[in-house]
């Protein structure tokens, strides 16, 4: 699948391939990509430089990945607006590109539930959720990543929109380890006599946004409960059930899983599924009923009908 970005100044498209389990000439592979992006230029009526087509590695246990990879040293950016929101992207920089048109529908309708909100931006990425928020009126939000790169990114989105985003808005770029935030958040009000960071302060939230990546095993996550290593098949309902706690009276957790081969029916819609992940682990407490359905179909765009999505839950509290 391809992504088709533009302004008013010039279109692009991005698209990446995943890597072939066989071997196959590499001389042939070139010629074809070079074959379809000249189809795509053709086809858009666009310079053929401005085709990007990169190649995406299947990720596996063992092996060292990041869910954002660096692709190369070149840097073809630009701005774009969605719905009449601005963001800069990298379309040649890294296989992703800095925003992902395929949960574009979930922005929105965090961005009609924000106002007046505390919200905490899991994964923040280059902070897309965290800037709807914030036009949507939000009190509060902390935007959570481990990379400084990202960060620096979603501080440029922010001053991309700055003009739209009320002054009363209060946004925080929070630089940790989630896993490990998460805990110190939850356990924040159990040892009053330790100091925290001023990030952990407040405990709990209106709004959590959880969009983890399939797996991590970076080295800034050594030492975390998961021992620095995160499947998202494994290890959800460890993500989940720490964060439960962390939601105010009539939260709400929206949860997002973009991984092959996911096992949804371990996410049963029973609430005391909820309550049985919660026992698995003796730190985190769930108290109160929680619901939880799946929204996937209600966040499908137009033109990702019929189309691979990332699954997508929503957990009231």
């Amino acid at each position: 699948m391809l992504d088709f970005y533009h302004n008013e100044e010039t279109a692009a498209v991005s698209g990446a391939l995943y890597k072939r389990p066989y071997e196959k000439d590499a001389d042939d592979e070139e010629q074809w990509l070079c074959a379809m992006k000249a189809a795509a230029a053709e086809a858009l009526s666009i310079d053929v430089e401005n085709i990007f087509l990169k190649i995406r590695k299947r990720q596996r246990v063992g092996k060292s990945n990041e869910q954002y990879t660096k692709e190369s040293n070149g840097a073809f950016k630009m701005i774009i607006k969605e719905n009449g929101i601005s963001f800069s992207v990298n379309l040649s920089g890294y296989i992703d590109t800095g925003i992902f048109p395929d949960l574009r529908k979930l922005r929105k309708m965090i961005m009609a539930e924000a106002s007046g909100k505390d919200i905490l931006n899991l994964f923040c990425y280059t902070g897309a959720f965290s800037v709807y928020a914030a036009k949507g009126g939000a009190r509060r939000i902390d935007s959570v990543d481990m990379s400084s790169t990202y960060l620096e990114w979603t501080k440029r989105n922010f001053h991309l929109n700055s003009m739209e985003i009320p002054p009363s808005c209060e946004h925080n770029e929070v630089r940790a380890d989630v896993f490990k935030f998460i805990e110190q958040a939850a356990a924040f009000d159990k040892r009053p006599d330790k100091h925290f960071d001023k990030h952990f302060d407040k405990k709990q939230w209106d709004i959590i946004i959880l969009d983890p990546p399939a797996f991590s095993n970076s080295k800034k996550m050594k030492g975390n409960s998961l021992n620095g290593v995160f499947d998202i098949k494994h290890d959800y309902q460890f993500l989940i059930t720490k964060c439960l706690p962390l939601l105010k009276k009539d939260g709400r957790l929206f949860f997002c899983v973009n991984a092959r081969k996911f096992n949804a029916l371990k996410l049963n819609l029973k609430t005391g599924d909820l309550y049985n992940a919660c026992d698995l682990y003796n730190n985190t407490k769930a108290t109160g009923d929680f619901s939880l359905r799946r929204i996937t179909e209600q966040i499908r765009d137009e033109d990702f009908k019929g189309k691979r999505m990332p699954e997508c839950y929503l957990i009231t509290k």
